[in-house]
């Protein structure tokens, strides 16, 4: 029998597991309340453990990063930072441009130092008042200090009092600004350590001081209070500067536990200051740099040498007028892409919005852009730098491989404009022209939307081409300002008499064209006329004809008798008389309708020479030695053989006679030119080949010729100067283009145009085209609408000369002096008749020297 066994059931405490239970607990509670302990311990190192401490620096923070908008100045604040400029930096850049304004006599940079100096001021008022508003009680600051201390205050401490007050940093603790001085502020008792001391007078203008306040970058406590100064105080009220320095002071109340209350005072002094310098550190200010440009489209000459050279002119002949873009942004766009224009002619040019400004001579206008060049500059700069600008000598622009190849002929005798066009672009820089005001006109009274004035300023800013009419003579222009005949060393002087071998030349090419296209005329009417006779006679003839054919068959018909045959004879001697004439009629007729078709062909011809003969003549002008008859080089490719004569009736007659006698006499023994075959206008290569015309140019075979070129001509150039050389040691770049074909019209761009600037050599007369972004867009250039390549500086001459990272500038300002034109003297004028060409196809006239227009600009 087996005994079963069971488990005894236990009744006491099992104090194993309570334990491990209770080590368990505690280990893990450890654990939990070490990591509370030291996130805290981290949270409280990082932290300011003084409230009133951390809500003075806060609100010190709070006070540098105000700033004040305005069109003309962009955003002012205390400190340099990004996107905004100091008030200390504004003033030291106004205080540049007017110290260079008072050393070359620029009298337009004073009248708008004065300008800006009023405005500045104004500004600099009102945001004193915006920060006495926000710390004051009720003010943004005020309230945030406040909420920071009250926020930050244990136990039973509460706020009872608080009071913030701006004010300086005593001078012996900080005195000095960052601004350099200027030249003339050598040994002045506001200088020190080559820099300006902050609150002393120091002066701008005439009569006018200005009060630069301490700049001290970092941000940080002051310890000892008593170097804040209240700018209310009686020495320094008046001297308005910003402050430099803010005072909190604050009044505490704590409660103990025997019911009686302890009463703290705490004062707290900051400087005002940024986190980081940001005086002069690029990275900081995130705006590209600025550009201005100094471009001479059709040539530079040798006296503008430098940006002083300019400014300092005194022989500007007229002042210009101001119109600003308004309506829109828009961007250039080559002809070739828009051949309409539509696309480009957006917005529309008219009188700037107040306040107005002047007419101003264009070395006045240049002067105001690098007024504005300076003044929107982000940092103080060294005035050293900026005269370094101003006096140096620009470089000149390479000969453009253009320029270096000659036109050679070719095979064939067509007229390839458009390969004619890319040839001359770098040899004819100017033309001879009538003046007129339709330029100015257009400029001022059409600048609306799609119209001439509007279309004139985009093409003249978007490619930079000379835009000469096809028709007016060309000429060279040479870097001493003088002009002449492309491919002739001799200069054209409009001082000579009309026997000067250049005028005279110019006088005889010219009638020479209107003589062949005026006498084609005549000879198609002439031709016309007999032909039409000769129709008429023809009928004439026909009835004659017919009644003596009916006579001679009457009188064969009847009894003959002597009296009978003599009429039959002398009847069929006027037959034959009749057909006779007839048949010279009938020969009339074809030499006429050769004629017509040859007189037409001369005229076309002689039209498209003289409608064409800018691009035709641009290579060069010379005379062919041709026995009697005169001819013409032009542009060492085609030979031009006028004829002066128009054809004389009684010469096709002659002609028609000898064709009735001898039937097979050949076209080419005919006398009269207007019965051959036409060649005025031949290639070299084909007038080679006529054994009736050799070749010999003034004394020189036609290889020389072309080896010769015009040596010392104005060569086309923009420069680019930089706002980076302002600051440092930056290149000023080279073009021998137009480098800014991309950029476009900015809403409340200015833009500045004299059609008469000056003259050289008493012949030459120049315009002057300019467009500034940033007088009246400076809020607008913090933005990138700015259509230009990234890289467009890459092209130019120098570009080697430029840092590997530095990336390219944005177009703040252009200035341009341009179209240089050749007015025709009255003498000239006289001598020309102001003869217009006849395109007998469509019936168009053109004047041989036409009037400049709006392409002209």
């Amino acid at each position: 029998m087996t005994e079963k066994l069971t488990k005894e059931k236990s009744t006491g405490i099992d104090w194993y597991s309570i334990g491990v239970l209770w080590f368990s607990t505690l280990a893990v509670s450890g654990v939990i309340s070490l990591y509370v302990m030291l996130i805290a311990w981290m949270n409280i190192k990082e932290s300011d453990t003084d409230p009133v401490d951390r809500a003075a620096l806060q609100a010190a923070a709070a006070l540098a990063d105000k700033s004040i908008e305005d069109q003309t100045f962009g955003s002012l604040s205390l400190m340099n930072r990004e996107n905004s400029r100091s008030f200390n930096t504004a003033v030291s850049l106004l205080r540049n441009c007017g110290s260079l304004a008072r050393q070359l006599d620029l009298p337009v940079v004073k009248r708008a130092l004065v300008q800006d100096m009023v405005r500045i001021s104004e500004l600099q008022s009102q945001f004193i008042a915006r920060l006495e508003n926000d710390i004051a009680p009720g003010g943004s600051v005020f309230a945030e200090v406040k909420r920071t201390i009250e926020g930050g205050l244990r136990g039973k401490t509460t706020l009872k009092e608080l009071h913030l007050r701006l004010g300086y940093l005593d001078q012996k603790l900080l005195d000095v600004t960052s601004i350099p001085a200027l030249s003339e502020d050598q040994g002045k008792t506001y200088l020190k350590e080559g820099k300006i001391a902050a609150l002393q007078a120091v002066p701008i203008k005439e009569s006018e001081q200005v009060y630069f306040f301490a700049q001290e970058p970092p941000l940080r406590k002051i310890e000892d209070n008593q170097a804040f100064i209240d700018w209310h105080k009686e020495e320094f009220k008046n001297r308005r500067a910003l402050p430099s320095a803010l005072l909190l002071e604050a009044r505490l109340e704590t409660g103990s536990n025997g019911g009686s209350l302890l009463l703290a005072k705490r004062s707290v002094c900051v400087s005002l200051g940024s986190k980081a310098d940001t005086r002069n550190n690029p990275q900081a200010l995130r705006l590209k740099p600025l550009c201005l440009v100094l471009a001479f489209p059709h040539g530079r000459l040798s006296r503008d040498a430098s940006l002083r050279d300019l400014l300092q002119r005194k022989d500007w002949l007229n002042k210009g007028n101001w119109t600003q873009y308004r309506n829109g942004n828009q961007s250039y766009q080559s002809e070739s892409a828009d051949p309409a224009g539509t696309a480009r002619l957006v917005g529309n040019i008219a009188i700037p919005e107040a306040p107005l400004l002047e007419q101003m001579s264009p070395g006045e206008a240049l002067s105001l852009i690098l007024y504005e060049f300076v003044k929107h500059q982000e940092r103080p700069i060294e005035q050293k730098n900026l005269l370094k600008i101003v006096n140096a000598s620009f470089a000149e622009a390479p000969k453009a491989e253009a320029q270096e190849q000659t036109d050679r002929e070719d095979d064939n005798n067509e007229l390839d404009y458009l390969s004619m066009q890319e040839r001359v672009a770098n040899q004819a820089n100017t033309s001879l022209v009538q003046e007129s005001d339709a330029r100015t006109f257009a400029y001022l009274y059409r600048g609306g939307a799609r119209e001439k004035g509007l279309k004139a300023v985009i093409n003249a800013f978007s490619d930079g081409q000379r835009r000469f009419p096809n028709s007016t003579l060309p000429m060279v222009l040479y870097q001493d300002g003088s002009v002449g005949l492309p491919g002739r060393k001799e200069k054209y002087d409009a001082a000579t008499s009309l026997q000067d071998p250049s005028r005279k030349l110019v006088i005889d090419l010219l009638t020479d064209i209107y003589n062949t296209n005026l006498s084609a005329n005549e000879t198609m009417t002439t031709a016309r006329v007999m032909q039409a006779n000769a129709y008429k006679k023809i009928k004439e003839s026909n009835d004659r004809i017919f009644l003596l054919n009916q006579d001679l068959i009457y009188l064969t018909g009847i009894k003959q008798d002597d009296k009978t045959k003599e009429e039959i004879s002398l009847r069929r001697i006027k037959l034959e008389n009749e057909k006779q004439k007839q048949l010279v009629l009938n020969k009339v007729v074809y030499l006429s309708t050769q004629a017509q078709q040859n007189a037409q062909l001369t005229a076309s011809t002689s039209f498209e020479v003289g409608s064409h003969l800018f691009l035709l003549a641009a290579g060069g002008i010379h005379r062919l030695q041709a026995g009697d008859k005169p001819a013409y080089l032009l542009g060492k490719r085609y030979v031009f053989k006028p004829v002066l004569q128009s054809l004389v009736e009684s010469e096709l007659y002659e002609e028609a006679e000898k064709l009735a006698k001898q039937l097979n006499q050949p076209k080419e023994n005919q006398n009269s030119f207007w019965l051959k075959t036409p060649d005025i206008l031949k290639s070299v290569t084909a007038a080679k080949l006529d054994a009736d015309h050799q070749i010999s140019i003034e004394g020189k075979s036609l290889s020389d010729l072309i080896a010769e070129e015009n040596a010392g001509l104005a060569r086309p150039e923009t420069l680019v100067i930089d706002s980076r050389a302002l600051s440092g040691d930056f290149p000023t770049l080279v073009f021998g283009n137009y480098p800014l074909a991309s950029s476009r019209h900015m809403n409340g761009e200015l833009i500045y145009y004299c059609q008469t600037a000056c003259k050289t050599k008493e012949t030459v007369v120049w315009s002057s085209l300019a467009r500034d972004y940033l007088k009246r867009s400076r809020l607008a250039r913090e933005s990138e609408l700015y259509n230009i390549d990234p890289n467009w500086c890459k092209t130019a001459v120098n570009a080697n000369l430029l840092p590997e990272e530095a990336g390219c500038p944005q177009l703040g300002g252009e200035w341009q002096l341009r179209a240089p034109l050749v007015q025709a003297d009255k003498s000239l004028q006289e001598a020309i008749k102001g003869a217009t060409l006849t395109d007998p196809k469509s019936g168009q006239r053109i004047l041989q020297i036409p009037a400049a227009g709006p392409d002209l600009f």
